[in-house]
């Protein structure tokens, strides 16, 4: 079975379309969604700088990050893309896909 993942304790959107994550167990780690808009056009809002900024929230008990109620990561996914070392560990079967 596997251990719960960190949660965010803290998320902050930057200028630049980046959000600076920090995480229950002290580490942190700075997220590029600059290109979300154009893979995702259901993320459309996303390229409004303002609206990047300041509709930003984290999730209860701090399980996602979220924009509108509409966008949202899951904190676990985000994890394992800041650690790819422990998405090897426990997925094994699926870290060379």
């Amino acid at each position: 079975m596997l251990e719960p993942l960190p949660h965010i304790v803290s998320a902050a959107a930057r200028a630049d379309f980046k959000v600076h994550i920090g995480w229950s167990d002290g580490s942190a780690h700075i997220f590029d969604f600059s290109t979300v808009p154009e893979v995702r056009p259901a993320c459309s809002q996303m390229k409004d700088i303002a609206f990047f900024e300041e509709a930003l929230r984290i999730g209860m008990r701090g399980r996602s990050i979220s924009w509108g109620g509409e966008i949202e990561y899951c904190a676990d996914s985000l994890w394992y893309r800041a650690h790819p070392e422990a998405y090897r560990r426990d997925f094994p079967a699926y870290a060379d896909q």
